[in-house]
């Protein structure tokens, strides 16, 4: 039993290199200098502003620390509050929005994942996220999600990361400044139906 399940871990594994394989396949190397065409913060809203939930003190939403997002793009809810416990303490997204980890080692691990199912479509996190939230039009989750996770990105955000040692963060102006391939929605698009496809077969193995 013991043996199958590490095996299924594996393939777990296999099905996530097989996303980012694709995502290189369809988009090749986003900071390509010959193709880049958008600073990554025109092609999504990042780090929306709280404001947007003012008026809904009293909505009951859902509250996810950085444990509750793992390296393998994992996403969960700790628990539901309302937006006055979190709105002065915590970072806001809702439904759809890709949240990034900030902080070692959390960055480096690959902490990437979109936020899905928060109660009322609203969710507080900790501070150290990272929102990129998608334009209709312009991009979609999938593609910010594995763009992020991709490994030129990487390793150009992780030189870039400041700080002192066991604090260091990739902050904001590094995004403002990071120029990359905006692909077309309609190939965005096809991309997020594999996505879909690969998920698919990844929840068969977990179960």
């Amino acid at each position: 039993l013991q043996s199958i399940i590490c095996k299924r871990k594996y393939e777990l594994l296999k099905l996530d290199d097989l996303i980012k394989a694709r995502f290189v396949e369809m988009f090749g190397n986003p900071l390509d200098k010959s193709k880049a065409n958008m600073y990554f913060v025109e092609c999504v809203e990042f780090n929306p502003k709280k404001s947007e939930v003012k008026d809904l003190m009293c909505e009951t939403v859902s509250f996810v620390p950085m444990e509750c997002v793992g390296a393998d793009g994992s996403f969960k809810i700790k628990e539901d509050g309302l937006v006055k416990d979190y709105y002065k303490g915590y970072t806001y997204f809702k439904n759809g929005d890709v949240l990034l980890a900030k902080i070692t080692p959390c960055f480096e691990n690959g902490k990437v994942a979109i936020a899905e199912n928060c109660t009322n479509g609203i969710g507080f996190g900790t501070t150290e996220f990272h929102v990129s939230r998608p334009i209709p039009g312009v991009s979609n989750s999938q593609w910010i999600k594995y763009m992020l996770k991709n490994e030129h990105v990487h390793e150009l955000a992780t030189i870039n990361m400041t700080g002192s040692a066991g604090q260091k963060r990739i902050q904001t102006p590094f995004f403002e400044k990071l120029k990359v391939y905006l692909p077309p929605i309609e190939l965005q698009n096809q991309f997020a139906d594999f996505v879909s496809q690969i998920d698919k077969s990844k929840a068969t193995v977990q179960k």
